[in-house]
């Protein structure tokens, strides 16, 4: 048993390290899956109706929240601690929407199964990416980072106090790059 927990890790490393590689991966099986399957909701009742609205909100409240979020860390990333708006709310903002994006797109699909299957992989995957970045960030801003973990939960957010600087830099280079 011993033997498939670290074959799993070892996996579950791999994928982290090569994270970009591995969501293109699993979204060209995704959209595979919805090209070349039947949808399990049919798309004219009421149910594909919701489904698609609800695909159709998660999506524009991912793109917008992905966009307000990379406005506050694009250009620093990695050499100062992003704090304020999303990042004041949630630690993680961009992989909150991210998770958003997928379940509209799990949602679109009027497969039950594939909205199943992406939230698991979601779910599965970037806890373990998070962890990764945490170290990382605890190592390169020590105590700052930690008294930041205590106050700003990961992924829920326990209050929406929306900490806004009155003026930031944006690099449009590097946000559209």
């Amino acid at each position: 048993m011993s033997f498939f927990k670290s074959g799993a890790k070892k996996l579950m490393a791999f994928f982290v390290k090569h994270r970009m590689r591995t969501t293109r991966g699993l979204l060209v099986i995704v959209a595979s899956l919805i090209l070349f399957t039947r949808p399990f909701i049919l798309p004219y009742s009421l149910c594909g109706f919701l489904f698609d609205w609800i695909g159709y909100f998660c999506i524009i409240i991912a793109c917008l929240g992905r966009v307000f979020s990379a406005l506050f860390i694009c250009g620093t990333k990695n050499q100062t601690l992003s704090t304020k708006g999303p990042f004041s709310i949630v630690r993680n903002p961009l992989y909150v929407f991210s998770f958003f994006g997928t379940l509209g797109l799990g949602f679109l699909s009027g497969h039950i199964t594939i909205l199943a299957l992406v939230v698991l992989i979601f779910l599965m995957y970037y806890p373990e990416v998070v962890k990764k970045e945490e170290a990382f960030l605890s190592q390169k801003f020590g105590k700052e980072y930690e008294d930041y973990k205590r106050n700003v939960p990961r992924w829920i957010p326990r209050q929406f106090k929306l900490d806004l600087p009155e003026t930031f830099t944006v690099y449009p280079h590097i946000l559209l790059s």
